[in-house]
């Protein structure tokens, strides 16, 4: 959503810069708390510093990537050169891809653009202002890599000790609260799990992955919102969660070498969709 102010005087000294802001949900967007205290520290910054506020630019969106809607009409008028630069409130709410943030300061350099960041004071206009992007850049990137990998060593970890690791869980098991800790623990729902477990061993005595969709399907086994098919289906059976709990490790061993030794086109490792016998 971008707004305007008043009409840009290229003749007079001042620099008209764009302000940028960003959330990163639809929610947080339609509420507006968060991108009005985005634009109002950036007009305050731009005012002190004697610059023109040119249009205001407002996403509801990952910072993942700078290909979104609102930073893409801001790049339109940067690359058409009719801002003298943009201004944020903070340098991740730009973008969170140091890549990207280079190359997108390297472009504002290139036509003598500013990139004006409020609380982290920098400027890209000067060479110290240059080096302090950099290294905050890199810094922020090392911060959420770095979150990201101890996130996920601890997904493992749970995963290992028989707990519930925040994934969707599969078909026929249910999650539920281990008394001896703040975990959950994975085990197989009293009343579905029996009629899933029993796929597997359908499966050795020739039932086609649409014959198991329609078996699952027929005892209202629950999936997600979502209807069983035998991609779903495929899935489930080379899923190692189920074993110790919907099915003995030498059945589920079993079914793999088998699923190999079929041929699909929806499965090169294997599983085909021939009738079970009659």
């Amino acid at each position: 959503m971008a707004t305007s102010t008043s009409p840009k005087d290229k003749s007079s000294n001042s620099k008209v810069i764009d302000i940028d802001c960003r959330v990163s949900t639809a929610d947080q967007f339609d509420s507006g708390l968060g991108l009005a205290a985005q634009e109002n520290s950036c007009r305050e910054f731009l005012t002190m510093f004697g610059y023109t506020i040119g249009e205001v630019f407002m996403d509801g969106a990952s910072g993942k990537s700078l290909d979104r809607p609102e930073m893409r009409k801001l790049r339109d008028r940067l690359e058409n050169k009719q801002a003298d630069g943009v201004c944020t409130m903070k340098l991740d709410r730009l973008g969170r891809s140091v890549a990207d943030l280079i190359k997108f300061v390297e472009g504002l350099n290139e036509r003598d653009q500013e990139l004006l960041v409020v609380n982290e004071a920098i400027n890209t206009h000067t060479s110290s202002g240059k080096l302090l992007f950099i290294i905050i850049s890199a810094f922020a990137q090392f911060e959420r890599e770095v979150i990201a990998e101890r996130t996920a060593n601890a997904r493992s970890e749970l995963v290992a000790g028989g707990y519930y690791a925040g994934s969707a869980v599969i078909g026929g098991m249910v999650s539920v609260q281990d008394p001896n800790s703040c975990h959950k623990l994975l085990q197989a729902d009293p009343v579905y799990g029996p009629v899933v477990g029993e796929i597997w061993h359908k499966f050795l005595e020739g039932y086609s992955l649409n014959d198991l969709a329609k078996y699952l399907a027929e005892n209202e086994v629950p999936f997600s919102g979502k209807r069983w098919n035998k991609n779903n289906v495929s899935r489930l059976l080379g899923n190692e969660k189920a074993v110790g709990h919907l099915v003995d490790a030498a059945t589920f061993n079993q079914v793999q070498v088998h699923r190999k030794k079929r041929k699909s086109p929806f499965n090169q490792g294997g599983v085909h969709a021939h009738r079970h016998p009659k």
